[in-house]
């Protein structure tokens, strides 16, 4: 197991892992119901949105998947390696999608067009494997490591490499 997620609408836990295949539970009993075939390597990471499944993959591809019939839609493909963190902004809608390549997507995925882009150079690789709303317009975030990263709402990631304080 990579990835696991909750789906509050029917109750059941969604796990992918190195196989590509996302495992569909129900919650009551954890008794296996299917599953969802698509990816082509590991699935790393999921978002929901109602009864939409976002799935990453180190196979560099977004899945996007409707879980009423659990049916593969379209894939999101901008991600040159690994996609890391997948969330949803519940005030716009929007897919944040963050990769190994050190690249952060807005994406309208309706559309299935990026409407914002953020690459980090050097050795900063957007947020790790998690990824964070501020909703604030600028903020300092510490981290126990002592690292301080800078967030910007407006890209809703990292604004900057990790800064350590003084």
């Amino acid at each position: 197991m990579l990835s696991i997620i909750y789906n509050p609408i029917n109750a059941s836990i969604l796990v992918g892992g190195n196989s590509g295949e996302i495992l569909i539970w129900a919650m009551q009993d954890i008794l296996f119901t299917g599953f969802l075939q698509g990816h082509d390597d590991a699935v790393t990471c999921m978002a929901l949105d109602q009864n939409y499944l976002f799935t990453g993959s180190d196979d560099k591809s977004i899945r996007v998947w409707e879980l009423v019939n659990n049916t593969f839609l379209f894939s999101l493909d901008r991600h040159t390696l690994t996609v890391k963190g997948l969330m949803i902004i519940a005030q716009t809608g929007n897919l944040i999608s963050c990769g190994s390549d050190g690249h952060l997507f807005v994406w309208n995925y309706m559309s299935r067009t990026v409407i914002k882009v953020r690459e980090h150079v050097g050795s900063g690789k957007c947020v790790g494997t998690q990824l964070y709303w501020i909703p604030r317009a600028s903020e300092y975030h510490p981290h126990r490591d002592g690292t301080v990263l800078h967030y910007d709402s407006q890209l809703a990631a990292c604004a900057g490499e990790p800064q350590r304080p003084r």
